[in-house]
């Protein structure tokens, strides 16, 4: 199968001059995971070889590591060993997909590990990071979490991430009107944004 000899190709040691089919071999299994993702996934095997992949520490590597992760999220088979290399030592765009396979309905990581990564990443030091960190926190974090984080991401340096945290707030706030942090939260943001927006809560609350 297609799956079985791209496996073999990253099987094979890693060559001196030209990484090329390990790189692409990584690349077509995340093609593979994603577009089969309703019907099947990858075997035990090649997850195996692709989180080995994903936590090389090698500098030289850093394609191979994206790769191999980008595949891991797309078989829903990022575990919490992979987390830790990649969050730690991994490139910009290895950290936010990080954060995407934080924020899937599928992700191995039980939700105290989660919070902890997520409010990790809100001070990563790319915004791409920090934005899919908010995005997370809003996918899959409970109301009880409260939306603390997001009040902190709000004065993020970084437009999109500001934005996209009063997004969530806001959201938030509608579809939890009795929940307390979510609505003062948002007449606290939103109202220097929009002075008629808290006396129009204020009216439908009567």
């Amino acid at each position: 199968s297609a799956e079985v000899f791209l496996r073999r190709v990253l099987e094979q040691p890693f060559p001196l001059l030209d990484d090329a089919p390990h790189v692409e071999a990584a690349r077509a299994l995340e093609a593979l995971a994603r577009l089969r993702r309703k019907t099947a996934t990858l075997d035990e095997v090649t997850i195996a070889r692709l989180r080995s992949m994903a936590q090389t520490i090698d500098p030289k590597r850093a394609e191979h590591r994206r790769n191999a992760l980008a595949a891991l999220v797309a078989a829903q088979a990022v575990d919490p060993t992979t987390l830790d290399a990649v969050i730690d030592g991994g490139d910009p765009e290895t950290r936010r997909l990080a954060m995407v396979s934080l924020a899937g309905a599928g992700s191995l990581v039980d939700d105290d590990r989660r919070l902890g990564y997520i409010r990790k990443a809100l001070a990563d030091t790319s915004f791409m990071v920090r934005l899919e960190a908010v995005r997370a926190w809003a996918r899959r974090t409970s109301p009880e979490h409260g939306c603390m984080p997001r009040l902190d991401a709000t004065i993020d340096r970084n437009l999109h991430v500001a934005l996209a945290a009063i997004e969530h707030i806001d959201e938030m706030s509608r579809r939890m009107p009795r929940a307390g942090v979510g609505r003062e939260a948002r007449n606290h943001l939103l109202g220097d944004l929009d002075p008629v927006q808290p006396r129009r809560d204020a009216e439908l609350a009567h």
